[in-house]
């Protein structure tokens, strides 16, 4: 077998989550591409590839012991920052796959609290989607959303004047400008607009934290009054009404759905939009959960 035909069957073995197989096909593929005639790109590539399974697995049992994960992520960390490296010697400036492996590191560094080099890493990630991906693409969506969850950690307060914007043009992304809404991503996002620590302000808003931290915990409803029209047509689309778009999507299933109803529920019903649809939303989600039919009051 070529090293190709080994990183292809790497690929499908990541796809149905066998990561440790998925791991052990990418080594024999990097390993075997050492011994072919062969491009520099190619090899950034093959550690590119390496390092995404290790932070899978990293991520894929918490209950694993820190220290496992510990070492998944110190093999990714020094696996992705070679490939970067690789990747620059070579000329690649604004190449796509420069972006993505980029995109690995800032996850990686993320979930080794390496905030301010992972921020970095986004932005310089972001700069290059939109250039070879387009504003729109899914590329530009979930490195939004990623930054986001970099900034939440590193600079809360940051988070909370530059989130709203940032996660707001995400959604759209996922929401308006794609065939198959991907309810993952979606349900992600409306996570992240439900943190404690996004009190959203609008522009100007008096910067007296200190003097208002309750008022600060609470969601600014004029901040989500945007994110209502996407919510809405997400419904029309888990409903089927909006013709050349579906949620069907092989990862998908009722879980899903039900979260998505829950955040959004939840969401409507903070920016007072509408209070009836967000109880109907919240009792469907409970409904998909295997619950009994609530009442819910005002």
């Amino acid at each position: 077998p070529t090293s190709a035909l080994l990183s292809n069957v790497g690929n499908v073995y990541l796809a149905l989550g066998q990561l440790h197989k998925a791991q052990e096909q990418y080594s024999q593929a990097y390993q075997m591409l050492l011994t072919e005639p062969h491009k520099d790109d190619k090899v950034a590539g093959a550690l590119a590839e390496l390092a995404f399974v290790k932070l899978k697995l990293a991520e894929e049992n918490p209950y694993q012991g820190q220290q496992q994960i510990a070492s998944y992520l110190d093999e990714a960390k020094e696996l992705i920052t070679e490939s970067v490296q690789l990747y620059r010697s070579i000329g690649y400036r604004t190449h796509s796959m420069l972006g993505k492996a980029l995109g690995s590191m800032g996850k990686i560094l993320y979930l080794r609290r390496e905030y301010h080099p992972a921020l970095k890493a986004w932005d310089e990630a972001l700069s290059i989607f939109h250039t070879r991906m387009g504003k729109n693409s899914l590329y530009v969506a979930g490195a939004l959303k990623d930054k986001v969850k970099v900034l939440v950690a590193m600079d809360p307060k940051r988070a909370s004047k530059e989130a709203a914007t940032m996660l707001l043009h995400a959604l759209t992304k996922y929401v308006l400008h794609q065939d198959v809404v991907d309810l993952k991503e979606v349900n992600e996002i409306l996570q992240l607009l439900l943190s404690d620590d996004l009190p959203f302000k609008q522009a100007g808003e008096a910067k007296q934290e200190d003097q208002q931290s309750d008022k600060n915990n609470q969601q600014n409803p004029k901040a989500l009054e945007p994110f209502v029209p996407l919510l809405i047509h997400c419904d029309r689309v888990l409903r089927g009404e909006i013709v050349g778009q579906t949620s069907e999507h092989p990862n998908i299933d009722v879980r899903f759905v039900a979260e998505f109803y829950q955040h959004a529920g939840h969401l409507l019903w903070l920016s007072g939009s509408d209070n009836e649809m967000a109880k109907s939303w919240v009792q469907e989600s409970v409904l998909l959960w295997g619950g009994q039919q609530i009442h819910l009051h005002e």
